[in-house]
């Protein structure tokens, strides 16, 4: 564990003493707390150890962008633009009916930001809304950064697995598959070896897949597939990688494909999934040893993939070296794909159940987790469509009401993936001797084990809370106990601040005497009452919407009252986190005055506020509790430029 850890955590039970005859359900809330992001990186263009950004922005510029809105979008970006360091980069999409990298990811040093102004301020209007083709190119910019397809400022091209990628998924017409290499011959062996990557050799293989339109409509050539080794993070391989074999399914003639330069890549088309083995020959500088490896062929998605890492000893002068053992650090840069639209979607793939699953196999492709988050302008756009790729985006739905409010979501936005400190977090909340994790109420992933639950959060902003609010069974004992023990959580991470893998723990304990004071004459901490209030407004919120969704406003108004009323006479009810709580809820009320004011924008504003809530983190609203120093900095900076 880091000595210098971004996350601290603390558990709090709902009550201080259970009796240890009684077997009692109480709330436990598991609240982890992000460390405070150094001074010098608070501010945009810090020097300090902030990860690294690469962002891809999707942007509809079809006819209805025309002027003020195309117009702030453009600013923003430009906004945003001067904001990034050397270390960040930048990519842009756009799309009307068609769709069109307007620079890929650039690294932006000042030739990369030069050139991306000029790229932004010459974007134009023009047809309808291909929504989906936008953000599926977004989201193969972003897989491009783990192919090695990225750009410098001093280059305009990618290609590769990417641009492959980006042709098999916009088109319907089979690719030509590759070509098998001839016979392998004699290795050309290095005279001395290149320095070995600093923390080894990180190899992705695995394959890419879409669904073959077979000629004659032949049944064994339903999928085209190509299998591929390749470095991430731009890692030239030709160093180190003298050649690939793979050995296939013996139906395929040849079924032993050697590979002697990159691309290492085999495409191929057929019906079944099957294991194919990989033999990787490393160049004579590094041994020329075979490393052997499998892979299962899969449909399921458009890309699978695993990396693996190799460790690598330089053979100069055939001497052999003592290894090297070097602490592997993380890649800790924060990857994000920026959705913005203002209509309906009425060119290519229109299904909203489709678009988001398309999206969902694309994220689920990359070895690093993608953030995607989506802001939908004025009336006309389809809430639960953004909402949804936010959702499996791990990111947040921003409805912005007028031009005015573009920029400011915008640069929260970015204020907040400025400000990361965490990264890939593991809660494992654990059942101790005597009692018995039930349920945890939250909307990131969780999955039951066999000794409590599991949750994963994707990330963290500095100051951010996330409470893990636990329903916990507290069983009867034989004796009683002082001070027991009764959940344990154990939360592992990445720490981006120093790139390393930090485990922080905490445990929650309560007394178990004889005779316990009764529940109604214990004082539940602040903490705990707050976040139930969370939970059951947010489901709440979920109930007026169903009533809101049938016509049923005045039921939708009622649930909304009788949450309200309940939130104020809670212990808690007079804290400025209650405050807040209301002020929503008087908001959501107000969005059931009528069909029209609920459809036109109030099923927008009540989608936002739940993602807010629910996820704990700032999505366009004025809320204090949720909004970190930096965006608070960058919505200044903003507002004086």
């Amino acid at each position: 564990m880091s000595t210098n850890s971004s996350v601290s955590l603390d558990c709090v039970p709902e009550y201080s003493e259970i009796g240890c005859t009684n077997t009692q359900e109480i709330l436990v809330n598991a609240r982890l707390t992000a460390c405070t992001l150094p001074e010098n990186d608070n501010a945009a263009g810090g020097d300090g150890g902030r990860a690294p950004l690469c962002v891809t922005a999707v942007v509809d510029r079809s006819g209805s962008m025309s002027g003020e809105k195309l117009n702030m979008v453009k600013q923003t970006l430009s906004f945003v633009t001067r904001q990034l360091k050397e270390s960040d980069q930048l990519g842009l999409v756009v799309y009307d009916d068609t769709v069109s990298e307007t620079f890929p990811l650039t690294t932006m040093d000042e030739k990369g930001r030069n050139m991306a102004l000029d790229k932004i301020n010459a974007v134009r209007t023009g047809g309808s809304t291909n929504l989906g083709g936008g953000l599926y190119r977004g989201l193969q910019q972003q897989l491009a950064a783990e192919s090695g397809a990225t750009t410098s400022s001093s280059s305009t091209s990618s290609g590769g697995i990417m641009s492959k990628m980006a042709s098999l998924f916009s088109s319907s017409t089979p690719q030509p598959s590759a070509e098998p290499s001839a016979p392998p011959a004699s290795a050309v062996g290095h005279s001395s070896a290149p320095p070995p990557p600093a923390c080894g050799l990180d190899l992705q293989i695995g394959n890419l897949h879409m669904a073959a339109a077979a000629a004659g409509g032949d049944e064994n050539e339903q999928h085209q597939w190509t299998m591929f080794v390749q470095g991430i993070n731009s890692q030239d391989l030709t160093p180190y990688v003298d050649s690939v074999t793979y050995d296939l399914h013996p139906t395929f003639q040849p079924s032993q494909v050697t590979l002697n330069k990159p691309p290492f890549e085999c495409a191929r088309k057929g019906w079944g999934t099957f294991t194919v083995g990989v033999k990787v020959q490393l160049t004579s500088a590094y041994g020329g040893s075979v490393l052997n490896f499998t892979h299962e062929l899969s449909f399921d998605q458009c890309m699978s993939a695993k990396v693996h890492h190799v460790d690598l000893t330089p053979n100069n002068n055939n001497t052999t070296n003592d290894t090297n053992t070097t602490t592997t650090k993380n890649n800790n840069t924060v990857h994000s794909v920026w959705l913005f639209t203002d209509g309906l979607v009425n060119a290519g793939d229109r299904s909203p159940q489709v678009i988001t699953q398309k999206a969902q196999d694309l994220l689920s492709s990359a070895s690093f987790p993608i953030s995607v988050h989506t802001f939908g302008y004025g009336s006309s756009h389809n809430e639960e469509l953004l909402r949804n790729i936010a959702e499996v985006g791990h990111g947040m739905y921003y409805f912005v009401e007028d031009a005015e409010q573009i920029g400011e979501a915008f640069v929260e936005c970015l204020g907040g993936l400025l400000s990361v400190v965490a990264q890939k977090l593991e809660i494992n909340l654990k059942s101790l001797p005597g009692s018995d994790v039930l349920k945890v109420y939250t909307n990131f992933k969780s999955t039951k084990t066999e000794g409590g639950w599991m949750v994963n959060i994707p990330d963290m902003f500095a100051e951010e809370h996330r409470d893990l609010l636990c329903q916990v069974r507290l069983n009867s004992l034989p004796v009683a106990v002082p001070s027991a023990d009764i959940v344990e959580c154990v939360v592992s991470y990445t720490n981006a601040l120093s790139s390393t893998k930090d485990t922080v723990t905490a445990k929650c304990c309560v007394s178990r005497p004889q005779e316990q004071k009764p529940l109604d004459q214990q004082l539940v901490p602040d903490v705990v009452d707050q976040q139930r209030n969370r939970v059951k407004t947010m489901q709440a919120f979920e109930e007026a919407r169903v009533a809101a969704d049938s016509g049923n406003m005045t039921l939708a108004k009622e649930m909304m009252m009788a949450c309200k009323a309940a939130v104020q006479v809670s212990g808690s009810g007079a804290t400025d986190y209650c405050a807040d709580l209301m002020d929503d809820i008087d908001e959501a009320y107000d969005q059931f005055e009528s069909e029209t004011v609920y459809k036109a924008k109030g099923k927008k504003k009540m989608m936002q506020t739940e993602g807010m809530w629910k996820k704990e983190r700032a999505a366009g609203k004025k809320k204090a509790c949720f909004t970190n120093k930096t965006q608070q900095a960058m919505k200044s900076a903003f507002s004086g430029a």
